[in-house]
């Protein structure tokens, strides 16, 4: 998977889903996270060297995320049933 133009001053919100970009906010405005945080169609967002998923303190989806140390990505069949860690604030640049 190759996500173009990623930003650090902005971020993209990818939906696995849709496998695509769903839609882009400023990197440290308030009231685009807020209303980013209380939609559901997005799993992942990227800013800079920023990541954050739907879910803990970014959004009110499910998301998580892992570090695979098992296989390649190309590789992965099928997601892992646990060991997924949910988002915490990030600390402004």
């Amino acid at each position: 998977m190759v996500l173009n133009g990623l930003s650090d001053t902005e971020w993209s919100y990818f939906s696995f889903e849709s496998g695509t970009v769903v839609g882009r906010s400023e990197l440290n405005n308030k009231e685009q996270d807020a209303q980013w945080a209380s939609r559901k169609d997005w799993d992942f967002a990227i800013c800079g060297d920023y990541i954050k998923t739907n879910g803990g303190t970014s959004g009110n989806g499910f998301a998580g995320a892992q570090i695979n140390t098992t296989s390649t990505y190309d590789a992965l069949t099928e997601a892992p049933a646990d060991g997924y860690l949910i988002d915490t604030l990030y600390l402004d640049r």
